[in-house]
């Protein structure tokens, strides 16, 4: 009953950083197509370009902490053999 419950709040942690983090990254894509970078101040020119790359960061924060959640709440105590994904190993 407990590793049910493991799965099920690992899976859920792990569908809403998956949420955030392709947010984060769609918005980057929208940043850069359609804002400039200034060089001088190491941010995007006007307003909205500062405000997509505060929504950016905000969600791959935010996603990242969901990924985080997951692995310190939930799949650390499923069993190896019953563990979803693949270690990768750089």
């Amino acid at each position: 009953m407990k590793i049910k419950f493991y799965f099920i709040l690992g899976y859920t942690l792990d569908f809403y950083g998956y949420i955030f983090t392709e947010f984060a990254f769609k918005v980057s894509s929208f940043i850069d197509k359609y804002f400039v970078w200034d060089d001088e101040k190491e941010c995007y020119e006007g307003v909205l370009g500062s405000i997509s790359e505060y929504t950016w960061l905000w969600s791959y924060k935010l996603g990242r902490w969901f990924y985080e959640r997951a692995d310190k709440v939930a799949w650390k105590y499923v069993p190896k053999e019953l563990y979803p994904w693949k270690e990768v190993k750089f």
